[in-house]
């Protein structure tokens, strides 16, 4: 089987661990596997390493046995990129470009590429082939840097932010083809986006102060955290200046999330609970015996979020 594998993998900048002793596999059976990490939790320095980019200082990384820097053809032939910044050619046609992608790329023994104009269908791009490059918008020109990274049908596409900064018709046109190319080709994408995240992950790495601290599926993570409810409030200001925290976690064995303010002054949080019971009705009895307003109160499932913020508690320290 084709397999991706991290094997105890490092790297520092000038002295500073920017990824520390990785260890992970993703079979290459299709699906995506959603890279996350706060700012300088090291994803993108994971993403450079995956891709050959930079040498680790120690560890390994295979793809099928291939290294990407002692096998970097036959590895590049199995691996398709797009950064957050897409390396367009500005003066060239959206055409003359996919066509000199294509021509230039290593390939797989055996495996024919993408016609072009196929991708620019799947794209939404099919009347924009004789345009320059240089006159598309951003949405588009990120479209043309995705078709780029599949012209030659990897077995692994790499993404780093690809729906940053996009308009929302084109972030569900982006996801939509994702979804249908990840039936073939197995997705490490890179992404601050939790909601986008959740809808398109298979699996999921979650990087935190240059370790990985988490890999698999959804149902894994869950467990790890064991939460089973969490408790939405909006509430007065008064909140921030009580033990509330204190009394409900000793009371009922609930951990918080950090109070945020909205532009109205309200205080917003969650209560995150182990419990199945349902807690609505002595949170709501507390809160109005010590006179804190209480503008909303409800109660749900977990989500990724709240997986990802309770991975994260801890005060964060290095890492890029």
């Amino acid at each position: 089987m084709d397999i991706l594998e991290f094997k105890s993998v490092s790297y520092s900048y000038q002295n500073k661990i920017a990824v520390d002793g990785i260890n992970f596999s993703i079979p290459l059976t299709g699906g995506i596997t959603i890279l996350l990490g706060q700012n300088g939790a090291g994803k993108t320095t994971t993403i450079k390493l995956l891709m050959g980019l930079l040498g680790a200082d120690s560890g390994e990384i295979k793809l099928s046995g291939l290294s990407p820097r002692e096998d970097a053809r036959k590895f590049s032939a199995r691996v398709g990129y797009l950064p957050e910044v897409a390396p367009l050619y500005q003066d060239l046609t959206v055409t003359e470009y996919l066509c000199f992608c294509r021509d230039i790329r290593p390939r797989i023994e055996g495996i024919m590429p993408y016609p072009v104009f196929e991708l620019l269908q799947k794209l939404g791009l099919e009347t924009k082939g004789n345009a320059l490059i240089c006159t598309l918008s951003k949405g588009m020109k990120q479209r043309v840097g995705l078709a780029q990274a599949l012209i030659h049908r990897p077995k692994l596409l790499v993404l780093d932010e690809p729906t940053v900064g996009l308009d929302p018709q084109t972030v569900v046109l982006i996801r939509n083809f994702l979804q249908e190319v990840s039936k073939e080709t197995t997705i490490i994408l890179s992404t601050h986006l939790l909601a986008e995240a959740q809808i398109l992950g298979k699996s999921f790495l979650i990087l935190k102060d240059s370790k990985l601290i988490a890999h698999g599926p959804y149902e894994e993570l869950q467990e790890q955290i064991d939460i089973s409810q969490v408790y939405d409030l909006e509430v007065g200001d008064k909140c921030q200046q009580m033990n509330i925290r204190e009394e409900l976690e000793k009371q009922y064995n609930l951990t918080f999330s950090p109070y945020r303010m909205d532009h109205e002054g309200k205080i917003q949080f969650s209560i995150f609970s182990k419990s199945q019971t349902n807690f609505v009705p002595e949170i709501a009895n507390y809160l109005v015996e010590n006179k804190i307003p209480i503008f909303e109160i409800s109660r749900r499932q977990t989500n990724l979020e709240d997986i990802f913020l309770q991975l994260n508690q801890e005060s964060p320290g290095a890492g890029a």
